[in-house]
């Protein structure tokens, strides 16, 4: 066994991105199995054997490392809204996206985001209604995978924010999202195919968060503003009402009197 242990060394500090982990420990093993595999076949006498027997056990190590799921998590979660609210959502996804593309120039982002959005008349009918009914020609159609995403951000939000009228004062939403295993897993899959930087991939998201929760605040303040307007309205209205049916019984009691 003290002759596999190098394979311990062979695996980087585990991060939020499972696949760039996967890749970078893949990358170290291949450079350091030359040089040790003498040594491992000097216990099989095969060198056949001692390739295969590596291979394994660190294939073993990488998924017990580094989990992932081959393919975005639909959760229950985001299935949960109706499809009005997920065309909101998608919606929302579209226009951060654009913000994001037109905030930056690097190639690397605009890479990352290029994975997000349907290819042309792909995705868009059941997807990007709204959007598609909306769109003069400026918006961004994002594909399925991505409005499952955008989706569970909003079960984060309102798992987050939604508890209490003022509990979006004491979250923080990006950090909350940031160690979301689903959320980052989800991420990851979807952006996997741009070869860019992790360091990126996390800007994007962390900016993707952050303006994910600024407009859902946005949203929720107007409505609470809303309804604290209609319930004052409601109030005068029945204040009013009152005092014209004291003025009506004051009135009916005064002519009663007269006769």
């Amino acid at each position: 066994m003290e002759n596999l242990i190098f394979m311990n060394d062979c695996l980087p500090q585990k991060t939020k991105f499972m696949h760039s982990c996967r890749e970078r420990a893949w990358g170290q093993y291949h450079r350091s199995i030359t040089e040790h595999l003498p040594n491992i076949t000097q216990i099989t006498k095969s060198n056949a054997t001692s390739s295969w027997i590596s291979l394994k056990l660190f294939e073993e190590l990488i998924k017990l490392n580094y989990p992932i799921t081959t393919q975005p998590n639909h959760d229950s979660h985001a299935t949960e809204l109706d499809d009005e609210e997920k065309d909101i959502v998608n919606y929302i996804a579209g226009s951060i996206i654009t913000k994001i593309k037109q905030k930056h120039t690097d190639p690397d982002v605009h890479e990352c985001l290029q994975t997000m959005q349907a290819e042309i008349h792909s995705d868009i009918s059941k997807t990007n209604r709204l959007t598609n009914t909306l769109n003069r020609g400026g918006l961004t159609f994002i594909n399925e995978d991505t409005s499952f995403f955008f989706c569970s951000l909003e079960t984060k939000f309102t798992q987050t924010c939604k508890t209490s009228t003022m509990a979006y004062k004491d979250t923080d939403f990006d950090s909350a999202c940031s160690n979301d295993q689903h959320i980052t897993s989800n991420f990851y899959t979807i952006t996997y195919t741009a070869n860019i930087p992790d360091a990126t991939k996390q800007l994007i998201l962390s900016s993707i968060c952050q303006l994910y929760f600024r407009i859902r605040i946005h949203h929720e303040c107007r409505h609470y503003m809303e309804t604290i307007r209609h319930k004052l309205q409601q109030s005068k209205k029945q204040t009013g009402l009152r005092k014209q049916l004291k003025s009506q019984t004051q009135s009916t009691a005064t002519s009663g009197v007269d006769e």
